[in-house]
């Protein structure tokens, strides 16, 4: 080593490669730099104190440790879990859980908050009422359901009908099997009777005079009244009250007089009639009359008669006639009556008349 031009030997430390700044240093520790500059080291020592937290961070300053550092950070405590139930809507609750806890480090663990229970009744309430069949029917938003619906039954077939005169026939259909316990017969709306009978005569039934449609439904025990048949049109004639009278005199002789008397309709056939007048071939002071609708028959004397009321509005007068004496009166003016068979009967309409008087004298002999 050379010192102003003269060698020799440096028998110092030689600090030329050092690298440390004072950062690399422990205060407050001295060193050189490579250029021989003395310095001070400026890393801290730091201990426990130093160390802090603050909830869940814990901050280590840097600086140097002689030791190993520990901290206690202040212990937490877990809360008791809890539940608030909400408002219960269309089968849904809502459930909020909760927990609190105190600021502070907490161990591992369990705990069992007490239960939220959500009964039946409030999910669902009310009560629904069920009154026709059917599928589908929601009842889930309902606590109760009422189920109100009437049996159902079978509904008879309607039966068909067919009008002849007064004379109705109804044709029960084979699909109502044996089940049919009669008919009802309708005029219009109304009903008019029931019958059992499928062969019915309809002037028992409708008597008031006019234009009627007719129809029939069928009925029975554990079923529905069937739909109303076909419809028929039946006409009952205006009616007037008409009073018959039948005298006798005292000289009734051989042969014998027979006048038969129909109201109504025309007579079917030769004993279809309301009543027979004849005179006693026996006995001259007698005349029998039979009324057909009772069955009886009287003997009427000398000057005698016989009285009933029919309503009608047509009346046929048939029979065996010998005498041209014999008469029939109507409204107190004679009508020529001779005899004549049930096929072509002396006919007379009664019409706009109140009251119809009917004197039938039934004789052999002179007239007085």
């Amino acid at each position: 080593m050379q010192i102003f031009g003269v060698t020799g030997t440096y028998s110092g430390t030689d600090v030329s490669d050092t690298t440390a700044s004072a950062a690399d240093v422990l205060s407050p520790k001295k060193f050189h730099l490579a250029d021989g500059t003395l310095k001070t080291g400026t890393i801290a020592t730091k201990t426990s104190a130093n160390v802090t937290f603050s909830g869940a961070t814990v901050t280590v300053p840097a600086g140097y440790y002689a030791a190993q550092v520990q901290k206690s950070v202040t212990s937490g405590t877990a809360g008791t879990p809890t539940a608030a139930k909400g408002a219960v809507s269309n089968h849904s609750v809502t459930i909020t859980p909760k927990v609190t806890n105190t600021t502070g480090y907490i161990t591992g663990g369990e705990k069992t908050g007490t239960a939220v229970t959500v009964t039946a009744s409030e999910l669902v309430s009310g009560t629904k009422t069920i009154t026709e069949n059917g599928t589908g029917i929601d009842v889930s938003d309902y606590a109760s359901v009422t189920v109100n619906v009437e049996s159902t039954k079978p509904t008879l077939n309607a039966p068909s009908i067919a009008l002849s005169g007064k004379t109705l026939t109804i044709t029960n259909p084979a699909t109502n099997g044996n089940f049919v316990a009669g008919y009802k017969i309708y005029s219009g709306q109304e009903v008019s009777g029931y019958v059992t009978s499928t062969t019915v005569d309809l002037s028992k039934y409708i008597t008031e005079s006019g234009t009627h449609t007719v129809t029939v439904k069928a009925y029975a025990t554990g079923f529905n009244d069937s739909a109303a048949s076909n419809s028929e049109t039946y006409t009952v004639a205006q009616t007037y009250a008409v009073s018959v009278t039948c005298s006798t005199w005292a000289d009734n002789e051989e042969p014998k007089n027979v006048c038969y008397v129909k109201f109504g309709s025309a007579p079917s056939s030769a004993t279809d009639y309301d009543f027979v007048f004849a005179n006693n071939t026996s006995d001259s002071t007698l005349a029998y009359l039979t009324d057909k609708a009772t069955g009886t028959t009287e003997s009427i004397g000398d000057g005698g008669s016989w009285s009933k009321t029919y309503n009608t509005s047509d009346v046929y007068i048939w029979g065996t006639i010998y005498s041209s004496d014999a008469r029939l009166y109507i409204n107190n003016t004679r009508v020529p009556l001779s005899s004549c068979a049930w096929s072509a009967p002396i006919h007379r309409e009664i019409d706009s008349i109140s009251t119809f008087n009917l004197e039938v004298d039934v004789f052999q002999g002179s007239w007085d």
